[in-house]
């Protein structure tokens, strides 16, 4: 970059993230309100048909370059950190954590996410009564997420009753929310598509960034232009590891017999409107 040097662009590319997420992060990507997350919720059943839902948790790899004191912790030469999020239906990422190694189970993340840790504050208060059971707000995520009250899974039986399999269509059909949010994220910002070059903090700060920026676009309903995706097929995998792919084995997880619960009075609504 006419005589600039990578040390140099890699310190200025660090200064504007970390520059970007001090200015504009609480306000962008700050914890949602009860009332914020009330309005996903309406958004949700409203537009998709799925009740109480606040978002959508899904995962996705960065590709990264590591150094060799890196490798101890994140393996080979070439690989990917993982950035988490919990989207909004209206593809507002209300909730971001990234840094976890690309072979960390998405539970895992989960489980340590301020978002979810702190749920009990940031889910809006109240429930509501579907199917005789008292659903309370939740998020959804994919079978490698743990089931509890408030975290929904579809339903892993191998052999499922077509009401079962109809809750997985519409589960199936909410979640492509996230899957949206990461097209977006990712056509803007093109550098979360390929083999970031700087150390992991910096990665972690521009991603981060971008995730702000990305809120920014979506709240002042900036214009995508899709061709900007539509020539990269690999945008998002929802599973970029073998471990990805094993389910939270239910009955071993705290909260999964209410989870069921749930799970089932939402299925018995759905298949009422089938």
């Amino acid at each position: 970059m006419f005589g600039v040097g990578e040390s140099i662009c890699s310190e200025v590319c660090l200064e504007v993230a970390q520059s970007i997420c001090e200015e504009f992060g609480q306000q962008f990507l700050g914890t949602p309100s009860h009332e914020d997350l009330k309005r996903q919720a309406q958004l949700f059943e409203t537009e998709l048909g799925y009740p109480m839902c606040i978002g959508e948790r899904d995962g996705s790899h960065i590709p990264i370059r590591r150094s060799f004191e890196e490798e101890r912790f994140y393996g080979a030469s070439k690989g990917f950190i993982v950035l988490q999020i919990v989207a909004g239906a209206d593809y507002r990422i209300l909730a971001a954590t990234m840094g976890h190694a690309g072979n960390t189970h998405d539970s895992t993340i989960m489980k340590n996410h301020s978002f979810w840790k702190n749920r009990e504050d940031i889910f809006p208060p109240g429930s509501r009564v579907i199917e005789g059971v008292r659903i309370p707000y939740l998020e959804t995520g994919d079978s490698a997420f743990k089931p509890t009250p408030t975290s929904m899974k579809p339903c892993t039986h191998k052999k499922r009753t077509d009401a079962q399999a109809y809750y997985n269509y519409r589960h199936s059909s909410a979640r492509m929310v996230v899957e949206q949010t990461f097209g977006l994220l990712k056509g803007r910002f093109r550098i979360l598509w390929f083999t970031n070059e700087s150390s992991i903090p910096t990665v972690n700060a521009i991603t981060m960034a971008c995730c702000i920026l990305h809120n920014i676009c979506i709240v002042r309903e900036v214009a995508f232009k899709y061709e900007w995706i539509l020539a990269r097929k690999d945008i998002h995998k929802l599973d970029n590891s073998e471990d990805d792919d094993v389910d939270v084995v239910e009955r071993n997880v705290a909260g999964a017999s209410d989870a069921k619960e749930i799970r089932k009075a939402l299925t018995s609504l759905f298949e009422s409107q089938m």
